[in-house]
């Protein structure tokens, strides 16, 4: 299989080809929600009527009547490719009252910052090893402190989130609007455990990767609000949200909620 990369402009959507009238394939579709996910990693606010949400990095936000028009299925089969989509671990998706939100999972891959940023990490890792060989092969200094392996230490009291920082914690699938409250998290466990470490920020993208992994166990849910009250939920299609009314049109499944 060939791998590598190839750069699709999103102005294609002007294209003839693409803008003919036509139904949509499953690739079409995805590729459509890839394009029209938010790119930029400042949050955007949105207005939908008399609500205004935020759209964070890697997401859309629009309703099921939208991307039926766009791809022109039923809605019902947009609700069930969606879930198709979420089954795979493509993308998490909720409803929103007024629309739709999905997240792409992992949507900095898609992203051509993200070589910059790989690059950056290679190149501190690489940095490193060359201090300890260095370290190790100086055999008049190797017990100093001006020339021993470097010591392990409690947090600073100055360590903060650092811009390279942020970005490897995007690269690695964590919403902007998590990254400093996990951080804080970070900085709280290790003050209490009294932790020591070589290097603090190896220490951090350690902690970003179980977040990746682990993210899901935890319960972290896609705009990091937990709903206190109970969530209408259609008996037929087993969507949860708070614009589905019992007896009436499931807004996603179109069938008898």
């Amino acid at each position: 299989m060939h791998r590598g990369y190839f750069a699709l402009w999103r102005k294609i959507e002007d294209h003839p080809f693409y803008t003919e009238p036509r139904e949509f394939s499953k690739l079409e579709a995805w590729l459509d929600i890839l394009m029209q996910a938010q790119h930029d990693v400042e949050p955007q606010r949105v207005v939908f009527g008399m609500k205004v949400l935020t759209c964070h990095y890697g997401e859309c936000l629009k309703t099921i009547k939208t991307w039926s028009d766009r791809w022109r299925w039923s809605r019902a089969k947009v609700f069930r490719y969606l879930k198709l989509l979420k089954k795979m671990e493509q993308i998490d998706f909720k409803s929103e009252t007024v629309t739709t939100r999905i997240l792409v999972k992992n949507y900095s891959i898609y992203d051509p910052r993200r070589n910059a940023v790989e690059t950056e990490v290679k190149r501190e890792r690489n940095a490193r090893e060359t201090r300890v060989n260095t370290d190790n092969n100086d055999k008049n200094v190797k017990n100093t402190r001006e020339g021993g392996l470097k010591r392990a230490k409690q947090i600073p009291s100055d360590f903060i989130l650092s811009e390279s920082m942020k970005q490897y914690a995007l690269s690695k699938g964590i919403p902007t609007h998590q990254i400093e409250s996990i951080f804080e998290q970070f900085v709280n466990h290790h003050k209490a455990k009294g932790s020591v470490m070589k290097d603090w920020a190896a220490a951090w993208r350690t902690w970003c990767l179980n977040e990746q992994k682990f993210g899901k166990v935890k319960g972290r849910v896609v705009d990091g609000s937990v709903k206190s009250h109970t969530v209408p939920k259609c008996q037929n299609c087993g969507m949860q949200a708070d614009n589905v009314v019992p007896g009436a049109e499931c807004p996603f499944c179109g069938q008898g909620a």
